[in-house]
């Protein structure tokens, strides 16, 4: 007999909380050598101290301000950390505008933050953000389920590769083997989301 979906874990998202900019860490200047945050320089509100502990793994969101040729656009961001299994795993994010005034997203989900390192920047007059956003579930333990809070849409991408914006009242949900709970676009404030397991 295959084995079961069955759901294992739900938690509650505000929208702040489903893109928090600066969950991971707080507005840092940039270095003109390279730095790595961990443990207490991990100082959003998912860490301070690290390592950063997200109830369901999310995607990383850079952010830069804007500053004349400050940016590294040749040596990658490395994001290290866990996913939903535990597993060790990396992410490396390269920028691409020395000006700055840009935002660059991640696509591996993130359940731990262990570290980042950021590569030596060519000004010190720069600054960084750095957060979360999208809800990034595995094929191992799918999202199943969004619930709505309140009146609005939520924008949702499932493992076969369709995206959904559903509208909904308070209270109305919405099944399916979910991939991804994308935050642009996501009105409903807050949704609840749960998650499946395996069961033989």
């Amino acid at each position: 007999m295959p084995n079961l979906l069955i759901p294992d874990k739900f938690a509650t998202f505000t929208l702040a909380q489903l893109e928090d900019d600066n969950a991971l860490l707080t507005a840092t200047a940039t270095s003109l050598t390279a730095v790595t945050y961990a443990v207490a320089t991990l100082d959003g509100a998912l860490a301070s101290p690290g390592p950063a502990v997200m109830r369901f793994p999310q995607r990383v969101r850079v952010e830069t301000s804007t500053e004349a040729a400050a940016y590294n656009t040749t040596d990658a961001i490395v994001f290290t950390g866990t996913d939903d299994s535990g597993a060790a795993v990396t992410e490396s994010i390269t920028l691409a505008n020395a000006g700055g005034n840009e935002v660059q997203d991640g696509a591996q989900g993130f359940l731990g933050m262990v570290s980042i390192a950021i590569p030596a920047q060519l000004k010190n007059s720069g600054q960084f953000t750095i957060g979360v956003t999208d809800i990034q579930f595995s094929k191992e333990r799918p999202g199943l389920q969004v619930e709505f809070g309140a009146a609005g849409n939520i924008v949702v991408e499932f493992f076969d590769g369709s995206v959904e914006t559903v509208v909904g009242l308070e209270g109305a949900k919405k099944e399916g083997l979910i991939k991804r709970v994308v935050d642009t676009s996501t009105t409903a404030d807050p949704i609840t989301v749960w998650r499946g397991r395996s069961h033989a």
